[in-house]
């Protein structure tokens, strides 16, 4: 599960589904295909929170289906977004920050984790250092909810621009490198189509 091998399978079924009967340019023609794609992916983003809470974890709490079934309601929330039929706009201004979260999606998951556990330690470090009677309080939670999405943004928004984005532009230079050079490479005579022989 630590591989997340079943994830990036379904990433690559998603990239086989243009070619398929589930291609977006035909069930996007249906007339029924607006409001069934919508109450999908209203249902599937109910699930998502309440799916993973209860089957993912870490040591003895994980399951071992947990990620791969966690990945499988992502994989399908990204098939109903793949439609563009705009199912969950509510504005441009709400479009935006959904674009840049996405855009930083990866460097937030990276960053989350380790960010959450940071501030969890060090918050709890503190309140029994001071014999506090808010540790197990409701506020002690959303402070460290609150400190814990401020530091994974900054962190997230620092690993995108000196880390990510260097990395995807560096990425983008040699396959474009690299596709240029098989098409400026000759031709060998094994690899000419012989015209066929009456």
């Amino acid at each position: 599960w630590f591989l997340r091998t079943d994830a990036i399978i379904w990433g690559a079924v998603l990239a086989l589904l243009p070619r398929s009967l589930a291609s977006p340019e035909i069930l996007k023609s249906a007339r029924w295909s607006r409001s069934v794609l919508r109450i999908t992916g209203i249902v599937l983003l109910i699930a998502l929170p309440l799916v993973a809470r209860s089957v993912t974890g870490f040591g003895a709490d994980a399951k071992s289906y947990g990620v791969g079934l966690t990945a499988l309601i992502c994989a399908m929330l990204v098939w109903v977004a793949s439609y563009d039929l705009n199912l969950f706009a509510v504005g441009t201004r709400f479009r935006q920050v959904m674009m840049y979260i996405g855009s930083r999606s990866y460097s937030i998951y990276l960053a989350h984790f380790v960010i959450y556990n940071m501030v969890n330690h060090y918050a709890r470090m503190f309140a029994e250092h001071f014999e506090s009677q808010w540790l197990n309080d409701i506020y002690f939670n959303a402070l460290v909810v609150t400190v814990g999405l401020v530091l994974t943004f900054i962190a997230s928004e620092f690993t995108y621009r000196f880390v990510e984005s260097g990395l995807q532009h560096k990425g983008r230079y040699f396959a474009r490198k690299i596709l240029s050079q098989r098409a400026a490479a000759p031709v060998g005579d094994g690899d000419r189509m012989k015209p066929d022989e009456p």
